[in-house]
């Protein structure tokens, strides 16, 4: 047998084709506001912490800005605020750093900001 109606103040109130039994379990729920915690957990997103790591980058095509001969490029890497540099590689239009690795924390890894700018020195 369900219930025509819900205790006051509940907020859908009886659950349609809910038994009795489920009905009072559901409002217990919504009484003690475990309803409501487990809403806000299943609803809101939480930052997950952990590392980023860069490693073997390249770049390809490079434009020439030294007059007397090719680039000498490197990288500025930025995240979150934090910034590491590679080194410079000498008259080159595209380096590769691969012996270079970077490591960063981050705060969340579902929208963590991440700038990588090429300069020439």
């Amino acid at each position: 047998m369900t219930r025509s109606s819900s205790r006051p103040g509940s907020p859908a109130g009886p659950t349609a084709g809910a038994t009795e039994v489920e009905n009072r379990a559901r409002d217990a729920l919504v009484d003690s506001g475990a309803l409501d915690v487990m809403e806000k957990i299943l609803t809101e997103r939480h930052k997950i912490p952990g590392k980023l790591v860069l490693s073997s980058l390249q770049c390809k095509n490079l434009p020439r800005v030294d007059k007397l001969g090719d680039s000498d490029p490197y990288l500025r890497i930025f995240v979150e605020g934090k910034e590491a540099k590679t080194e410079v590689i000498e008259d080159n239009l595209a380096p590769i750093w691969d012996d270079s690795s970077f490591t960063f924390d981050i705060e969340d890894t579902g929208c963590a900001e991440i700038t990588l700018m090429v300069t020439a020195r």
